[in-house]
């Protein structure tokens, strides 16, 4: 189940796309078409972690059931690293921002400083910096600064019908 810090942006739709740590024991694989992510166990055998076409509860943190009203289905799986991350790709990450266009009469969006909570970049791309940060603040290697490989994971939410 992936855990994500955003869960109202993923709920409400602002969040489309998440970027995961990608592992040494994890590669991605194509089969019949379908890409999937599957992490390579001690014994050898494989055990799918992500796949496209496939339906995933959404969780607050590891120690909370998931939400009941919501669900994500993986729409694509890509491998990058994090800093190759386009401005659309970061606006899909569902960074926070403040539109500014009535108050300053110009069309302009301030981006949020995930470290200080103020909205203060022009871009997403800089504010997401500054989340992935927040969020992987160790080890090291995982920080924006050492670009680490990841990978990222496509989605579209919806509503579960009971």
């Amino acid at each position: 189940m992936p855990i994500f810090k955003q869960i109202n942006e993923v709920k409400y739709g602002s969040k489309t796309q998440t970027r995961r740590i990608a592992k040494n024991n994890e590669q991605l694989i194509t089969v019949d078409g379908v890409k999937r992510i599957v992490t390579t166990l001690k014994n050898g055998k494989t055990r799918l972690k992500w796949e496209v076409g496939r339906d995933y509860a959404i969780k607050p943190s590891m120690y909370e059931k998931g939400i009941e009203t919501h669900r994500i289905r993986v729409t694509d799986l890509r491998e990058e690293c994090v800093q190759d991350i386009s401005e659309a790709d970061a606006i899909a990450e569902g960074v926070k921002f403040r539109d500014l266009s009535i108050q300053l009469d110009i069309a302009i969006k301030c981006y949020l400083d995930y470290s200080s909570g103020d909205f203060i970049y022009p871009t997403a791309r800089t504010s997401y910096q500054t989340l992935w940060d927040s969020i992987n603040l160790t080890p090291k290697r995982n920080r924006w600064k050492a670009n680490p490989k990841v990978w990222v994971i496509v989605f579209e939410v919806f509503e579960v019908t009971q």
